[in-house]
């Protein structure tokens, strides 16, 4: 039995009805004819018709004409709720960009389905409006059906506590959350806009204990996104409780301390900047490796996956011996000094002519670990993120099976089970 233990199923109905229409737009988009190469933008398409078309049972399920019947799925939510929301704002207002979403409005919205669970959408119109409800209620409906081939992971971020949980998160979390209920662990995806640090994840004191000491304890596995590229927050400033990393003294200090009020701006504008120059500059800030250290002095028995093992850009500057590839090194370190901390490979996708690089994370990485290193890395395909740079998953799923031989029993068997406590 294949075990991926780090997939995406997010649907369109994880979007407002405004932005969903937008599939039109993608679908007259194929229909232009273009000059240059068109492998990167067929695959820019080919992400954007999975995500405005289909059904997050259908993505399981075009899974497994890889896998076979018997595969198990680890997808991973992720809470976009406040990806567009300005440090200056309240956070039941609209951001600059929900307002955009506001102008182009459409009838639709009158018919839209409400969630069944509590109305956790925190604006007017939100590109994301219900976004972590939805996938949390088409999550818990696919555990019900495949209750032995899907082990979800619970998308939080800490911010929700104060607005629109009102205090009681953590009461969600382990209803929801463990051994024999809906999700398996926990995923965090700290650059979306909030610190590793964050007081509501490393706790305040006996008195109010944290995320990462309730999961240390019960032994829930945390996934956390662990490279310089992926997602961030949109907008160009957020207000920050917990520690971020200055580059200029190349340390973690504490935001309040640093930022008048803890309200961190942004260099990088969405509007101004590449989109890769504004993720690299808000992955640096808020999810250095520095911070993850301090959360594993604090807690050094805490299960956690630092997912990507810093990235397959990363992998090639950390084999090069190039210190930009520290991430990487970074990962690599985690997983010596710490009993519990696994790392997965999903996102290792081929880039081009020359040498395969898992062919190099392999010989060079992997068969250099000690053997209970190699017990806890982990197989992942980060599907269907996958479509931006890898045309179909059987050809991922090939070339790792090419590359790792046996040693896939390990990767994508025997440890996942370990890791989701199974």
């Amino acid at each position: 039995m294949i075990f991926d233990c780090h997939c995406h199923f997010f649907s369109k109905n994880d979007l407002t009805q405004d932005y969903r229409t937008a599939s039109r737009l993608v679908k007259r988009i194929h229909d232009i004819p273009l000059t240059e190469n068109r492998e990167g933008p067929d695959k820019v398409l080919r992400f954007m018709d999975h995500m405005l078309n289909y059904q997050a049972e259908h993505l399981f399920l075009k899974m497994r004409e890889t896998y076979g019947e018997e595969y198990v799925a680890v997808p991973l939510m992720m809470d976009g709720t406040y990806v567009t929301t300005r440090a200056g704002e309240d956070y039941e207002k609209t951001s600059a960009l929900n307002r955009i979403g506001e102008q182009i409005r459409s009838p639709l919205n009158t018919l839209r389905n409400k969630p069944s669970e509590p109305n956790l959408a925190h604006g007017k119109k939100d590109l994301f409006a219900h976004n972590f409800t939805t996938q949390m209620n088409e999550l818990k409906r696919l555990k019900r059906v495949y209750p032995q081939n899907i082990y979800p992971f619970l998308g939080i971020d800490p911010r929700r506590d104060n607005h629109d949980l009102k205090g009681i998160l953590m009461e969600l979390i382990q209803e929801r959350v463990g051994p024999g209920k809906t999700f398996a662990g926990i995923k965090l995806y700290t650059a979306l806009g909030y610190s590793p640090t964050h007081p509501f994840l490393m706790g305040e004191g006996k008195v109010k204990p944290g995320l990462y000491g309730w999961c240390q304890k019960k032994g829930i596995p945390i996934t956390v996104h662990f490279a310089p590229t992926g997602f961030a927050h949109i907008n160009d400033s957020v207000k920050i409780e917990g520690d971020v990393y200055f580059p200029e003294a190349g340390e973690i200090v504490p935001g309040e301390e640093l930022y008048e009020g803890g309200i961190m701006t942004f260099e990088k504008r969405f509007w101004r900047n590449s989109f890769n120059e504004m993720v690299e500059e808000r992955q640096l800030l808020l999810n250095h490796p520095l911070l993850w250290r301090k959360v594993l002095e604090a807690y050094p028995r805490l299960k956690i996956n630092f997912a990507h093992m810093g990235g397959y850009q990363q992998a090639p500057l950390y084999l090069e011996g190039d210190p930009r590839g520290f991430w990487t090194k970074a990962a690599l370190g985690f997983l010596q000094d710490y009993s519990r901390v696994r790392v997965d490979l999903s996102n290792f996708h081929s880039s081009g002519p020359g040498p395969d690089l898992l062919e190099g994370v392999k010989g060079q990485i992997y068969d250099k670990l000690s053997r209970s290193c190699k017990k806890r890395v982990l197989y992942g395909s980060d599907f269907y993120m996958l479509y931006l740079v890898e045309k179909e998953l059987n050809t991922y799923f090939s070339r790792f099976c090419r590359c790792f031989g046996n040693s896939m029993n390990l990767l994508a068997r025997e440890n996942p089970q370990s890791f989701l406590n199974l």
